[in-house]
């Protein structure tokens, strides 16, 4: 099942306004690894966030990432070998989100996207823009795909594109969270605390 998600990803055409950086061999491993570290990990919540960025995920493939991150962040030592990056990418967002995750929130989540492209200002790469709502239809059937896959039991919405995703996938037990950046960190580790709480109350 992974596999076809995969290549669904894989065989999204780009334009004008959307690329699609999974077509990129680098890009698309990454995720594959990431996904599969993942799925031994038994996850049970899913973190949706708005959509990818020319500095971070559009550049790893992965999620809330940067390549500095991949490098450098002691959790992503055991595929690091597996992974292509540059360390000297970064990425505010990604820095914000690894400062405040430690291993025991890292098994527990997987990271993903309302849309998993990068939405930019027409012919302008170097931009980033918010998904449009047909953007975030698109997306819902990517995100169903790796809902069938991991199975996941608590849902997060980091900032208003990702909880209009999981609001149009009807998922049950989906949370807000405020995204990380403009001052939002502290908010952001509140909410992610209580998730890993409610997760670990469920099994208690």
């Amino acid at each position: 099942m992974l596999e076809r998600f995969v290549n669904k990803l894989r065989n999204r055409d780009s334009n004008s306004l959307v690329y699609n950086f999974y077509k990129d061999k680098g890009k698309i491993d990454n995720l594959n690894a990431y996904l599969h570290f993942m799925k031994k990990q038994r996850p049970t919540i899913l973190l949706v966030g708005e959509a990818p960025g020319y500095k971070g995920c559009r550049k790893t493939g992965i999620p809330f990432t940067s390549g500095n991150i991949l490098a450098l962040h002691r959790l992503y030592q055991p595929i690091r070998t597996k992974l292509t990056y540059n360390k000297k990418d970064k990425e505010m967002t990604a820095t914000i989100v690894y400062s405040v995750i430690d291993e025991r929130i890292f098994k527990r989540c997987v990271f993903w996207n309302s849309f998993p492209f990068h939405p930019h200002e027409k012919d302008k790469h170097k931009t980033n823009r918010p998904p449009t709502s047909d953007e975030i239809k698109e997306g819902r059937s990517y995100l169903n795909l790796l809902d069938n896959i991991f199975q996941f039991e608590i849902y997060a919405g980091i900032g208003k594109s990702g909880i209009k995703c999981l609001d149009m996938v009807g998922c049950e037990n989906s949370f807000y969270i405020r995204h990380p950046s403009h001052g939002g960190k502290r908010e952001f580790t509140k909410g992610l605390l209580k998730l890993i709480w409610l997760d670990m109350v469920r099994y208690s």
